[in-house]
Parts: structure tokens; C-alpha cells; sequence
């Protein structure tokens, strides 16, 4: 009887783990973070072996945007289990969030070396490669996504913003219709349908576009609100456009638009020196490097009460948007996972 006894308690132990493995999971499909968090470090503790444990913490530490500690997490379920793939996806994720690009790719070709049919794998390095302005190879990367698995609506997003950028409309209006079939119901894809119509100043489409989007998924990206903006701007709706403007969070990184925006509704009212201001802002905002003489001469020009406003607010115009070609919508994390 007694030689049973270790045996019994080997078995107990084990149960005992998937037991609070499966509370764990409960608690994070209950969006109970804290708790879950709290009964994942209790694994970990009892159990330092644990690669899905180290997953799952991970997961929390990355919703929290605390990507290093994220990482660590990733990089401690590969040491134990270095013939799976889901740490490396998940490492690469999130040196991606913070911009470390070749940490990412790294992770995504240790992925191919284990997988050379991982799909997501292929996604990621085409989201890097679009990243780095390498059109090219980013299409080479999501159309090697989209031949692994054709059924998949975010590679074919993704190659449809790529020709999107390379101004190749009818390439990307082919991807985002065969997203629609694939999910007629998909919001992404109508977002995306909105720009093409946008660059092919095919407006009341471009609103349609942009309003099915979010109608779809009210909790949209401000990318795609900000194009909805446009839309309506460009359809005379600027009661509208200035309302929807306004709800806009507050954003560095949207700054730039948000002023952009601001002079076109200004210009479209004939608030002249009004829309002048926001394009001036916006172009500052939206150049890298700004030195202190430029800065002064553009406040200089913005003290002229006796300037032609008209003249200048259409100049600037057209200089914001030669600015902010390359900034529009550029982020591939409006796509949401």
C-alpha cells in the first residue's frame, strides 16, 4: 500500500495545476485581470515549469502595455519549451509594440525555421516590412500568408493597405473585396474600402464606406473616424465633420490631422486666416525636425494682420498635404488583432 502513496500524490499535484490552470483562464475570459494574475503567479510559484502559465502572464502584462516584463515572461516559455511556437509569435508582438523591429523579426524567423507554414508568422514579417517602407517585400510576405491560407481576412487587409501605399487602387480593391466575401460583415475591410474611395475622390462611396465601418463596430479606430472626418468634409456635411472632429480623443500622434483637418473645414467655411493657423500647425507637427528659426518665421507670418488669408490658407493647404502624404493612415495597429 504504501509504495502507491507517491504515486497518488504525483496524480493530486498534477490535477491540482490543471485545475487552477483552468480557473486561471476563467477568470481572464471574465476580463478579472487582477485576479487572474494574481492565480497565474501562484502557478508559476508552485509550479516554475509552467510554459503556459509564462504564456498566459505574458498575454497580462502586454494588455497592461508593460512589453518588457511581457517579453521576459515569452522568453522564459521558450526556454522550457523551444519547439513551440506560440512564445516566439507572442515575443515578436511585442517588440513590435515598441518598435524593436529586427527583435521582432528574429522571433518570426525562429517561427518559419519550426514552421515553415505558420501563417502569422508571415503576417508579422509583412506588417515589419511595411513598417520600414519595404513595400516590396511586405507583399511578398502577405501574399506567402495568403497562398498557406486563403480564408484569411487580415493578410489580405494587410496587402490591400500595402498596394494602398504603393497607390496600386485596384490591386488593393481586389484584396478588400476578396475580404468581403470571406466576411461581408468585416469593419476593417470597409475602412480600408473608404481610403480607396478617398484617393479616388468617389466621396459619397468613401462615406458610405467609413459609416458602414463603424456602424459595424461603433468602438472604431480613430483612424477610421478621422476618415469618416474627410468623407464628410468632402461631402459639404461640415456640421458634422466638426462634431465628429471634436468627439476625437486627444492624441500626440493625431495631432497633426486633427489640425489638418481643422483648415479644411476652416477653408470649406471661408474662415481663411482660421484654416491658415491649422495648417501651419499641422505641417509643423508633422515634420521630424524643426528648427528654431522656422518656428519663428511661421509666427512671424501668423502675425501679419494685414496678410492675404485666402491666398495663404490655400498655399498651405496644399504644403500640409505634400507634408502629410506619408502619415495619413499609415499605422497598421488600426487593424485590430
Amino acid at each position: 500500500m504504501s509504495q502507491f502513496t507517491p504515486s497518488i500524490k504525483r496524480v493530486d499535484k498534477k490535477a491540482k495545476a490543471k485545475s487552477q490552470l483552468k480557473r486561471g483562464l476563467e477568470l481572464v475570459k471574465e476580463q478579472r485581470f487582477e485576479e487572474a494574475s494574481a492565480e497565474f503567479e501562484a502557478i508559476i510559484r508552485e509550479n516554475p515549469a509552467s510554459a503556459r502559465a509564462h504564456i498566459v502572464m505574458g498575454n497580462l502584462k502586454y494588455r497592461q502595455k508593460d512589453y518588457d516584463e511581457a517579453v521576459n515572461y515569452y522568453k522564459t516559455a521558450i526556454r522550457l519549451e523551444p519547439l513551440k511556437i506560440q512564445g516566439y509569435l507572442r515575443a515578436a508582438k511585442a517588440y513590435f509594440r515598441q518598435r524593436q523591429l529586427d527583435n521582432a523579426l528574429e522571433q518570426l524567423q525562429n517561427v518559419i525555421k519550426l514552421d515553415p507554414k505558420a501563417t502569422l508568422a508571415y503576417v508579422g514579417m509583412g506588417m515589419i516590412a511595411f513598417s520600414r517602407g519595404e513595400h516590396d517585400q511586405a507583399t511578398k510576405h502577405f501574399s506567402k500568408a495568403i497562398s498557406l491560407n486563403p480564408r484569411l481576412p487580415a493578410a489580405r487587409l494587410r496587402l490591400a493597405l500595402t498596394y494602398l501605399r504603393q497607390q496600386k487602387l485596384s490591386e488593393a480593391a481586389a484584396q478588400i473585396n476578396a475580404a468581403l466575401r470571406l466576411d461581408a460583415n468585416n469593419p476593417d475591410a470597409y475602412s480600408v474600402l473608404g481610403r480607396i474611395y478617398l484617393i479616388r475622390k468617389d466621396f459619397p462611396a468613401a462615406l458610405e464606406a467609413f459609416q458602414t465601418s463603424i456602424a459595424q463596430k461603433p468602438e472604431a479606430s480613430p483612424n477610421t473616424r478621422l476618415g469618416l472626418i474627410e468623407a464628410l468634409i468632402e461631402n459639404n456635411q461640415l456640421d458634422e465633420a466638426t462634431q465628429t472632429l471634436e468627439e476625437l480623443p486627444e492624441s500626440e500622434k493625431l495631432a497633426a490631422i486633427r489640425h489638418k483637418l481643422w483648415g479644411d473645414i476652416y477653408h470649406r467655411q471661408g474662415l481663411f486666416k482660421e484654416a491658415t493657423e491649422e495648417y501651419n500647425a499641422a505641417t509643423l507637427l508633422s515634420t521630424e525636425d524643426i528648427s528654431e528659426l522656422d518656428d519663428l518665421d511661421s509666427l512671424d507670418i501668423m502675425g501679419d494682420d494685414d496678410a492675404d488669408w485666402e491666398q495663404l490658407s490655400t498655399q498651405y493647404r496644399a504644403s500640409t498635404d505634400e507634408a502629410m502624404s506619408e502619415k495619413k493612415y499609415q499605422s497598421l495597429s488600426q487593424l485590430k488583432k
